[in-house]
């Protein structure tokens, strides 16, 4: 596998979660995992991924419930910070198993998350209950939590 291809994983449940996995270039460095934002998926991910992967970092893009890889956009449906908050739990533990099925090829260390927007939300959420799984957290213009209130007023309730 390439720098630039990518191995889709499936993360299984209900509902089912996919990441795509990004083979380091050895000396592997570390894990990056990438949360995307509203109406993306792992796909917009790519440039950052290629640079990185080619510096040694393997890298894991999650497509969150509905979007992505994910064509059944039902799994939106009521939807909530705390859902996508579970996907990435989801999706941390499955990268751990995949690296222990793969110690050939990826060798597991703390990741590193990074979230855009929305993403950024459910990082923040996800650090603030799991920091002790992570080496850390990079956000791009990430929404607070608190301000994403506005899905709310138009989705309906995205918080539980």
């Amino acid at each position: 596998m390439g720098n630039t291809e990518s191995k889709l994983i499936t993360i299984s449940g209900a509902p089912t979660l996919t990441m795509r996995y990004y083979k380091a270039t050895f000396p592997q460095k570390g894990i990056i995992i990438f949360v995307h934002g509203v109406s993306h998926g792992a796909w917009c991910w790519e440039p950052f991924i290629k640079y990185l992967s080619q510096r040694g970092y393997a890298c894991f893009a999650l497509n969150l419930r509905g979007h992505g890889d994910d064509k059944d956009t039902r799994n939106l449906k009521g939807a909530c910070l705390s859902d996508y908050t579970i996907d990435v739990i989801r999706c941390v533990n499955r990268c751990k198993s995949y690296c222990e099925e793969n110690k050939d090829e990826i060798t597991y260390s703390k990741p590193f998350l990074i979230g855009h927007s929305m993403g950024g939300a459910i990082v923040q959420k996800y650090v603030s209950d799991f920091s002790y799984e992570v080496s850390g957290a990079v956000l791009l213009a990430a929404v607070t939590a608190g301000g994403m209130r506005l899905f709310r007023i138009i989705g309906g309730s995205f918080f539980h």
